[in-house]
This record gives C-alpha cells, sequence and structure tokens, in this order.
C-alpha cells in the first residue's frame, strides 16, 4: 500500500479536522513549492492526506448544514460548475487570488461505475413482483414471471426485492393461497 503524502507545511497552523478547511482543499485545493522552487497547486486524491473522500465528506456535511457556507466555499464551488466566460450576476466576484485557480478544474458527471444497481428498474421490479403477489401468484412464480418479463433470473429478481421491501410503501400482502397436496 502507496504511504500517503502529507500536505503543505503552510497549512500545519489551521485546523485540520475542520469541514471547511477540508472542503476548501478538495474545492481548490493547495500550492506547494516544489524542490525546484515552482509552485504548483495540487489537489487531494487518495493518496494525499487528507484524502479525496474526506474532503468529500466535509463538503457534503457542509452543503447539509444549518448553516449556509462561508461565500469562499460557495465560489471554489460555483467556479467548477461555471462554463467558460461564466461571469457572476450582481458582479459578485470571488477574491483576486482565486480567479487563477478557477478554470483548473471542472466538475464532470458521470456514472459512479459499472454493477451499481439500476435504483428505478430495481424499484419496477419489485413494484411488479408485488402486483403479481398482490393478484394471489406465490413468491416463487412471481419471480419467475417478473423474470422473464425482464429477462432476469428469478434468483435476481428475488434479490432486487429483498432490497425494496414495498410493504413498507403500500402495507402487507394478503396470504398466499396454499394448495393442498393429496
Amino acid at each position: 500500500m502507496a504511504k500517503r503524502k502529507p500536505l503543505a507545511e503552510a497549512t500545519k497552523n489551521i485546523d485540520p479536522l475542520s469541514d471547511e478547511y477540508l472542503a476548501f482543499l478538495l474545492l481548490d485545493g493547495i500550492q506547494e513549492k516544489g524542490g525546484d522552487g515552482v509552485w504548483r497547486r495540487r489537489f487531494l486524491s487518495k493518496d494525499t492526506r487528507p484524502t479525496e473522500d474526506e474532503g468529500r465528506a466535509a463538503l457534503a456535511r457542509l452543503l447539509l448544514s444549518e448553516h449556509p457556507p462561508r461565500p469562499l466555499i460557495l465560489w471554489a464551488l460555483a467556479s467548477l460548475f461555471a462554463p467558460d466566460g461564466f461571469c457572476p450576476p450582481d458582479n459578485r466576484h470571488p477574491p483576486k487570488w482565486m480567479l487563477l485557480s478557477l478554470r483548473e478544474r471542472r466538475i464532470i458527471f458521470q456514472a459512479r461505475s459499472q454493477g451499481h444497481p439500476e435504483t428505478a428498474r430495481h424499484f419496477e421490479i419489485a413494484r411488479r413482483v408485488y402486483e403479481e403477489r398482490e393478484a394471489g401468484k406465490p413468491f416463487a412464480q412471481a419471480c419467475e414471471d417478473v423474470g422473464e418479463m425482464f429477462e432476469i433470473g428469478s434468483r435476481q429478481v428475488a434479490d432486487v426485492c429483498a432490497k425494496f421491501d414495498l410493504r413498507n410503501f403500500w402495507g402487507p400482502l394478503p396470504r398466499a393461497r396454499r394448495r393442498r397436496t393429496k
């Protein structure tokens, strides 16, 4: 496992556990002077300390807190979304020193990765099984029928149903009819 590199010495007097500090590092990076004397901006990653995930969590906590983040955090966040040539409304501009880094990065929305569940599709699968069960079909038969409809196996349908227990939304199902065997 690679050892994480600590960030610049210049940040040692700032509380490293502060959410605002971590969020700002995530959004704007940190200036470091290299061995050659040239200043470079470095951004959080899985190899830095704090990590990018820690910065993301801090930003999420700030955005969801009762009090809005400071303007500095909002400017840094807005700069990542703003297209080239964007001019803030009402002549609201970030500090001049921040203008240097505003165009170094941008946010791109993409799927997290393949293999993550398709929530809307899975909800629909669970809903269909619920409806089949409501009509009186046993669970195994409902999974088989819905699996054919969605072209997936009945076991996968059952796994999806385990994640979306729709009884919480629409109430309990009627008892399944049992067949008597002779």
